[in-house]
């Protein structure tokens, strides 16, 4: 049979093709606004589940600085954001404190006020991820109110050598405060000797402090500080070499009344520090007198301090040891008799 030629327009296929098509865009249109809803639904979701920030805990142990076993109670928290609003608040019982619900991704300040008389405020920084449960350790100082120079000047030591600071101390409180010092940095808190002291209310005092540099390293540094309070002074040194003693002459015979100069050299490579005499033996100092010594002098590398001593008991034999924070140096001295 002859087939029959098509002469009006597209194919009868491809005309119910275009017609789906158009009622499917008609479709489309008509439900354009529930589609637009759905996918802001879903987006929403999406952006709940994946990208926006959850919400975190923080798990609060809140102890004593210094004396971790003991934990502290009865104390208020509030949480501020970074911008300084309150974003939460608690109250720790039995030195710990949950709190739910606080805002992840910004840096948060964690401010603990304990109700119990003779300590001071503490704070934490936190960060949380999104949902996360972080613990925070917040330490309480005791609200001892003592002041600490900023910062004691830059030193130089030799390795094993021993720098002697004095530290002023001004107790403002109302109670009495027993200064014992300590470091966080474990190198300098071992290089530490003082005798401890009380310095009552209102009271000032001086504390003598000797810094001992390691055998190795070439720094030494950090903050010394009151413990149990956050009150504290920086330190900072440079180690080199030990400096080399050499004392001249290396023994004094004089008569009453003669003089002789003593030189104390440097020919090290680091200061010399904490030099000081004593007289041993059978001389005191109403034997011999010591003149223009200066106590505690620094004599730095390549460089000399002199004195004099004058002889005043005649038969008189002993000896005068120089001392310095890295040793020591013993000179025989002797009062030859009258007319010898």
């Amino acid at each position: 049979m002859a087939q029959e030629e098509w002469t009006g327009g597209a194919q009868p296929e491809e005309a119910a093709s275009q017609e789906g098509t158009e009622g499917l865009v008609e479709n489309v249109k008509k439900n354009l606004p529930i589609i637009a809803v759905v996918v802001l639904v879903l987006g929403a979701v999406l952006f709940y589940l994946f990208v926006l920030p959850k919400p975190g805990t923080i798990v609060l142990n809140v102890v004593e600085l210094d004396n971790e076993e003991k934990t502290i109670s009865d104390a208020e928290v509030s949480v501020l954001d970074d911008s300084g609003n309150e974003v939460a608040t608690a109250t720790v019982s039995d030195g710990s404190a949950v709190i739910q619900g606080v805002p992840s991704g910004v840096v948060l300040s964690v401010s603990v006020s304990p109700s119990k008389g003779g300590y001071a405020k503490g704070s934490e920084k936190v960060n949380l991820g999104s949902g996360e449960r972080k613990t925070v350790d917040v330490k309480i100082p005791r609200n001892y109110a003592v002041e600490f120079p900023e910062s004691i000047p830059r030193q130089s030591l030799g390795a094993g050598c021993s720098k002697t600071v004095s530290l002023k101390v001004n107790n403002n409180g109302n109670s009495d405060v027993e200064v014992e010092l300590v470091s966080d940095n474990d190198n300098l808190n071992n290089a530490l000797s003082y005798e401890k002291k009380t310095i009552p209310a209102g009271g000032t005092d001086s504390i003598s402090l000797k810094i001992t540099a390691p055998e190795e390293g070439t720094e030494l540094g950090g903050a010394i500080r009151v413990k149990y309070t956050k009150t504290s002074t920086s330190f900072d040194a440079k180690i080199g070499e030990a400096p080399e003693m050499r004392v001249d002459p290396s023994e004094i015979q004089i008569n009453p009344g003669e003089t002789m100069q003593v030189t104390i050299n440097n020919y090290g490579k680091s200061d010399l520090t904490d030099i000081s005499y004593k007289l041993g033996g059978d001389l005191s100092e109403s034997d011999v007198e010591v003149i223009g010594f200066e106590q505690g002098v620094v004599v730095k590398p390549n460089r000399k301090t002199t004195f004099v001593v004058r002889g005043k008991t005649a038969g008189k034999v002993g000896k005068l040891k120089i001392i310095s924070g890295c040793g020591e140096e013993e000179i025989p001295v002797s009062i030859k008799g009258a007319g010898s």
